[in-house]
């Protein structure tokens, strides 16, 4: 019912119905009638509903003189039933007539793009660099063979030159060598001169020799000595193994 004294609670019953059914837009829409018939649209909680809706309202109640409070919180109001229908669905003349004119627009975007990118690809053929690929790279080409002639230039003077360092500070070495190692060759060859004269060596090249027994103790004196000892006597220039037969400890 779109009249009466329970129409509101109804409208809203459908209200809320159409709103969970997936609906794209909702139209809330009556014919004409007396001021007293179209109270249910004045109604608060519709109006609360209609206001809270997420699906889009249009309305469409009585005719065009005919204004209530449903229509003012509505997403649109239409004059008649027949507007409300007309505003949701446009002529398809309309529909048509705006795709053509779309279509002709994206017909000139695309013509403009294509001219611009052919302009483009024109001014690039004409240019040098495509006449002529060598210049891409000309410059690099060109500094590539001067730090190549600089390098050949450069790079055997700087080996001479670091050879030459290099013989110097060898020289210098050498001859700081020598010079640091002057007084100890000369303290070493006095050490090994005093070493010379001291070693036992000498002792035996003139005449002396060293006395050992079997185990390798060198003996001192005849103390101790037995007939039938073994003894090693180191000379200079060799060694002899003896016997002793006697020991006279008296001798001089």
């Amino acid at each position: 019912p779109v009249e009466g004294l329970k129409a509101s609670r109804y409208i809203i019953e459908g209200l809320q119905v159409a709103q969970t059914s997936g609906a794209e837009v909702i139209l809330l829409v009556r014919g004409g009638g007396s001021y007293q018939d179209l109270m249910p649209f004045n109604d608060e909680a519709l109006a609360r509903v209609i206001a809270a809706s997420n699906v889009p309202i249009v309305t469409g109640i009585g005719h065009e003189p005919d204004t209530t409070i449903a229509d003012l919180v509505s997403d649109k109001r239409a004059s008649t039933p027949t507007a409300a229908a007309e505003t949701v669905s446009p002529d398809a003349k309309d529909i048509r007539e705006t795709l053509m004119r779309a279509l002709f627009r994206a017909n000139q975007l695309i013509d403009n793009a294509f001219s611009v990118a052919r302009a483009k690809i024109d001014k690039f053929s004409l240019s040098s660099m495509f006449k002529d690929p060598s210049r891409l790279y000309a410059n690099e080409a060109h500094q590539l063979n001067f730090m190549h002639d600089r390098l050949a230039r450069v790079l055997p003077h700087n080996l001479e030159t670091n050879m030459q360092r290099m013989q110097r500070s060898k020289d210098k070495f050498v001859w700081l060598s020598k010079s640091f190692l002057k007084p100890y060759a000369q303290s070493l060859s006095m050490g090994a001169s005093r070493l010379n004269d001291l070693s036992p060596l000498n002792t035996l090249a003139r005449g002396y020799a060293i006395t050992s027994d079997e185990e390798g103790r060198i003996l001192n004196n005849a103390m101790g000595l037995s007939r039938g000892d073994k003894l090693n006597i180191r000379y200079h220039d060799g060694s002899a193994f003896c016997v002793v037969e006697s020991v006279d400890l008296n001798a001089r």
